[in-house]
């Protein structure tokens, strides 16, 4: 199943300037992995995962919900974040 789907991902990224080649899913997966570990993040990353319902509005302290961090898990932030653990040893 997949949470946010193609059609959405381009609606909330038009009028955006990130640059040619950018892939929004790797976007967005680093922007909650940001705000997952209590990093600032950019406000136009963070009003995309706001509009997608994967982030709180809240201005100083966003927080992920349930849909965000049910994206981190469908992305494999896990399995990414535990092997990265793993190679810094």
């Amino acid at each position: 199943m997949e949470l946010i789907n193609d059609k959405r991902l381009n609606e909330v990224f038009e009028g955006t300037n990130y640059g040619a080649g950018l892939d929004k899913r790797d976007k967005i997966k680093e922007t909650l992995t940001k705000i997952y570990c209590g990093y600032g993040v950019g406000g136009t990353s963070k009003a995309i995962c706001c509009e997608l319902g994967l982030v709180n509005n809240n201005v100083r302290k966003p927080k992920l919900t349930a849909k965000g961090r049910k994206y981190l898990i469908e992305v494999g932030f896990w399995g990414d974040l535990h092997d990265r653990l793993l190679a810094k040893g």
